[in-house]
């Protein structure tokens, strides 16, 4: 907000207060630093009140406020104000009906929000939540209501309410297939502004996923970073392929992509791109094609290609020893600057790669 819309607002709620019978709250001197002092203090009134209006809705509101008149201020003060309230904050705003109107046109942006789909033990546990800002924990056993921060709880159609009008910096779901809301919120991934999305599935080693191959395939579109944890038994090679092209061409938003399964079939990937591999030596279709290795020990390796800018990492992990793997971690990474491309390269051993 910049210092003019603080003068704006100061002025309006001055004048409202002239205007009020009740007791106001101490006149504004917009003096230097004392600007954001003065609107830190009109957050934590709107927070006051949407708080009061929660816990006792049948009560004269005035009488919980101090007498200031916060319901007379102009909607786009209000959502001015609304902008550095928390998602439970606005939430809580909903029990009034021109505060609810005016928080479902309010677009505000959430640095990190966390959602996670718990057991329904955790109802009996729920002050041992962890408290994190902007935090979504649903319980699947008791789907009526879902809690917040570990605090609060709203009707289950919170989920929906939020993608209507946030943009969030970077989004972490934890997602538990035996639960009832997982579907719920997958549908609303496309229709949620994110840069940044992690997905957890649970349980870890299942048949089946519902992190579709259609549904990456949307999401880079979409999201700048994307990172997948299923450990799904089978990952098409086409699939990484096309994803590949979306970001090799620009058809969409995603410039890093990461995801951790069992068997990722990364030698046919790799082949699809025209690179492979044989007794130790890379060939390679393209003349701009370097490959980078480094051994991190107890059988654990990393493979690094490159193509120009585009980055290509395998993380391989053997089981007891042998040589089959068990578990990869693929990244595909486009580079937007020179030093975080030589940064990627740093302290691995460069392998000649032979052109076909």
């Amino acid at each position: 907000m910049s210092l003019d819309s603080v003068k704006d607002l100061a002025k309006e709620m001055k004048r409202i207060e002239e205007r009020s019978r009740g007791r106001a709250v101490p006149s504004f001197r917009l003096i230097g630093d004392r600007d954001r002092n003065e609107l830190n203090y009109l957050i934590e009134k709107l927070r006051r009140f949407v708080y009061i209006a929660d816990k006792t809705p049948h009560e004269p509101i005035n009488v919980y406020c101090h007498h200031f008149p916060l319901l007379l201020l102009p909607n786009k003060l209000i959502s001015r104000i609304f902008s550095f309230l928390s998602i439970r904050d606005r939430l809580n705003a909903r029990v009034n009906k021109k505060l609810n109107a005016i928080e479902l046109q309010s677009k505000h942006f959430v640095k990190f929000l966390h959602m996670a789909e718990l057991p329904a033990a955790y109802r009996i546990k729920r002050l041992s939540l962890p408290k994190k800002d902007n935090s979504i924990y649903v319980l699947y056993r008791h789907h009526q209501r879902i809690l917040l921060e570990g605090n609060d709880s709203f009707s289950s159609d919170l989920i929906s309410r939020i993608s209507q009008n946030v943009t969030i910096g970077k989004l972490r779901i934890l997602i538990d297939i035996r639960g009832v809301h997982y579907r719920e919120i997958l549908s609303l991934l496309n229709k949620i502004n994110v840069d940044s999305l992690v997905l957890n599935v649970v349980p870890y080693e299942t048949s089946s996923s519902p992190i579709t191959e259609s549904l990456l395939l949307d999401l880079a579109k979409s999201c700048r970073e994307l990172s997948v944890e299923c450990l799904k038994p089978r990952v098409d090679p086409q699939f990484l392929l096309s994803l590949y092209k979306v970001m090799m061409n620009g058809t969409g938003k995603l410039r890093h992509y990461s995801m951790r399964a069992v068997g990722i079939p990364w030698l046919p990937f790799m082949a699809l791109v025209g690179i492979s591999s044989k007794d130790g030596v890379y060939y390679s279709s393209t003349k701009d094609i370097q490959v980078f290795e480094r051994d991190e020990g107890n059988g654990v390796r990393i493979m690094k290609c490159f193509d120009k800018n585009f980055e290509l990492s395998i993380t391989r992990y053997p089981k007891g020893g042998k040589p089959e793997v068990v578990r990869s971690d693929l990244e595909l990474r486009s580079h937007e600057s020179q030093e975080s491309l030589d940064s990627a390269k740093k302290n691995f051993v460069r392998f000649s790669v032979v052109m076909e």
